[in-house]
């Protein structure tokens, strides 16, 4: 585990309980009076700042949730469409008898729906939970990688 993204009741990391500024207002995200919300509030804990954080702005309301959406393929007779959600989240890891993990990351979210000329539009919906930390290994690995550079094509069988 990172201590630079650890905070524990044990050794609290002094960085964990300050919010990070809003880019879009310049205030921090949280105020300083924050309800964690929590189910572990009566135990032995020291949630750090983004425990219960829904993913806004507590000042000016900025959503730094992601959503997408794509066409894939739109014809007279199909329909492909492709839309993904990041929302902030955890996860809880029991590590023992009596103690969690929780690990902070976000959800991700892909429904691809499938429309063939008039038929009800079939949907396959995919969630996956990424920690913070494989979300900041993903980014740097990614920088200026050639994996950014693939494009998708289409082919037509007749």
């Amino acid at each position: 585990m990172s201590e630079k993204n650890f905070n524990s009741f044990l050794k609290p990391n002094p960085r964990a309980s300050i919010p990070p500024v809003c880019y879009k207002c310049g205030k921090e995200v949280r105020n300083n009076n924050f309800d964690t919300k929590n189910e572990f509030t009566k135990c032995m804990s020291s949630p750090p700042w983004n425990s219960g954080w829904e993913g806004k702005c507590e000042h000016c309301g900025y959503d730094y949730n992601i959503h997408y959406s794509q066409i894939v393929s739109a014809s007279d007779f199909s329909l492909i469409k492709r839309e993904t959600s990041v929302a902030i989240s955890q996860m809880k890891h029991m590590d023992s008898l009596d103690t969690f993990v929780i690990l902070s990351g976000v959800e991700m979210e892909i429904t691809e729906t499938h429309q063939f000329n008039s038929d009800t539009p079939t949907a396959i919906n995919r969630k996956i939970f990424i920690s913070t930390n494989e979300l900041k290994y993903l980014i740097a690995a990614l920088k200026n990688s050639p994996i950014l550079a693939q494009y998708d094509w289409d082919v037509d069988c007749t």
